[in-house]
């Protein structure tokens, strides 16, 4: 629907916003579960972000979509939260995600 509303029918590869369309892709998956977990998204300032956060089994679990390469999680969301669990979810591993 929202290719057809700004006319984007690109290749991936020729497209800017494939990040965005990624996190929303594997947000969208990962709720279909329908697990009895909590869900959460973070901003920090700084552009410092956690694309998705779940609390389940007792422990908080951390998520980045990234499209490209994975990255390190953000220094001032471990700094906070030293337990949480992170992984960044990229097209080579996202299905153990789902």
């Amino acid at each position: 629907m929202r290719n057809a509303v700004i006319n984007q029918f690109s290749s991936l590869s020729l497209r800017n916003d494939v990040g965005v369309l990624w996190e929303n892709l594997m947000i969208a998956e990962r709720l279909k579960k329908a697990e009895y977990n909590q869900d959460y998204y973070n901003h920090y300032s700084r552009q410092q972000e956690i694309d998705f956060i779940e609390k389940g089994d007792g422990n908080l679990y951390a998520y980045e979509f990234k499209w490209n390469p994975a990255k390190a999680p953000p220094v001032t969301f471990v700094n906070i939260y030293p337990k949480t669990k992170f992984k960044a979810i990229t097209k080579e591993n996202f299905f153990e995600f789902l």
